[in-house]
């Protein structure tokens, strides 16, 4: 089922790889099948971690896997999407953060909900300030990894907010963080944020999943590659889609 340049991705084992290809082009399947090639040459099903970005495709993959080597070793994977296996992380080493174990976590209403209070709090101009700009704003900061604090102290980050009428973003985001502490919550961002915070600031955190994932499989990378090269786990295999290019050759990845 697997054409030459699949099947030299699906084989390829000697660390980093990143597979690019057009949609439709067999993409999922060569994950899939690596995954499984990956069983068959003994690897432990719980040392392989494969992230989705849907519950789908997730549920997909491993009806897929199934097929090939059981459910038995398919239901032992690490698999699932980003938030799900983060959150799963994250319960699991709560005390690190200071979290407890069972901490709450806040969908888009909940995160507006705060924000539209710590407006008022303020007595900011909700017409300029508006809950889902400001909303806007933190996720996508905390996708790029950046912290309350470093938020703040970020002059490119403060200049851009002074330019759109809205400086007091900083704040704001330093009291929505503080507040969800307070609440033992975490919205859908923070749990890619204090992933990376766990890994990054905590040594036993970092050398438990380095040691316990040996192989890290993501599907449609492009959001993510960042956060995990940066969180310096061992073999990735990244695959994503590129417009303008067939099924391609495996790629180190540098």
């Amino acid at each position: 089922e697997l054409n030459k340049n699949q099947r030299d991705a699906v084989l390829y084992n000697e660390g980093h790889s990143m597979v690019i290809a057009g949609a439709g082009s067999g993409k999922t399947r060569v994950l899939t099948y690596k995954i499984a090639y990956l069983l068959e040459q003994g690897i432990d099903p719980s040392n392989i971690l494969a992230l989705t970005f849907t519950n789908k495709a997730a549920g997909e993959m491993k009806e897929r896997i199934s097929k090939v080597v059981g459910f038995a070793s398919a239901n032992r994977l690490w698999m699932g999407t980003f938030h799900s296996v983060f959150s799963r992380i994250l319960r699991s080493e709560s005390a690190l953060l200071g979290y407890s174990r069972n901490f709450t976590i806040y969908d888009s209403a909940d995160s507006q909900s705060l924000i539209r209070s710590i407006i008022k709090e303020l007595q900011l101009d909700d017409k300029i300030y508006k809950v889902a700009v400001i909303q806007n704003r933190i996720s996508t900061a905390k996708n790029r990894l950046y912290t309350s604090t470093m938020y703040s102290q970020n002059a490119d980050i403060l200049k851009a907010d002074s330019f759109k009428n809205i400086p007091m973003t900083k704040v704001i985001y330093e009291k929505y963080t503080e507040r969800c502490r307070k609440a033992d919550a975490m919205d859908f961002d923070d749990l890619l944020l204090n992933t990376y915070l766990l890994l990054k600031n905590y040594p036993e955190g970092q050398q438990k999943y380095a040691e316990m994932f040996k192989y890290i499989l993501v599907d449609e990378y492009q959001d993510m590659v960042k956060t995990w090269v940066r969180c310096n786990l061992t073999n990735l295999a990244f695959r994503g889609n590129h417009a303008k290019e067939k099924f391609s050759s495996l790629r180190p990845l540098h």
